[in-house]
């Protein structure tokens, strides 16, 4: 997938370890390098923090932050630079679903991956 900054591809493979403030780090400063004005880094970045709060049980946090992720990122839906964005909120909706009655996160629990494709 040529044509996207190195740190997008970073972001991706600190997403699928399960290193989601890394993650949001990493896209962050190439959010910040082109000014602001990408919608779909500063969704994937507010998605990211939506497991940092996740990891911590903060439920609410996680709650606010998927519904901000989601206004960054519907513009883009289905699929956008190779991520398919229906999927990624499905798994993610499952989560917090699984999250909200249980109270607590499983250690098996299966978190959501970026898979980029065409």
């Amino acid at each position: 997938m040529a044509g996207y900054p190195e740190k997008y591809f970073e972001f991706v493979e600190l997403f699928n370890k399960k290193n989601f403030f890394e993650a949001h780090e990493a896209l962050e400063a190439e959010w910040h390098k082109q000014n602001r004005r990408n919608d779909f880094y500063k969704g994937l970045i507010q998605l990211a923090a939506v497991f940092v709060h996740v990891q911590k049980l903060n439920i609410s946090g996680a709650k606010s932050l998927i519904k901000t992720s989601k206004k960054y990122l519907d513009p883009c839906f289905p699929r956008y630079q190779g991520v398919d964005l229906k999927k990624l909120f499905e798994e993610t909706e499952l989560i917090m679903k699984e999250l909200v009655s249980r109270q607590e996160v499983r250690r098996d629990l299966k978190y959501p991956m970026i898979e980029l494709g065409d």
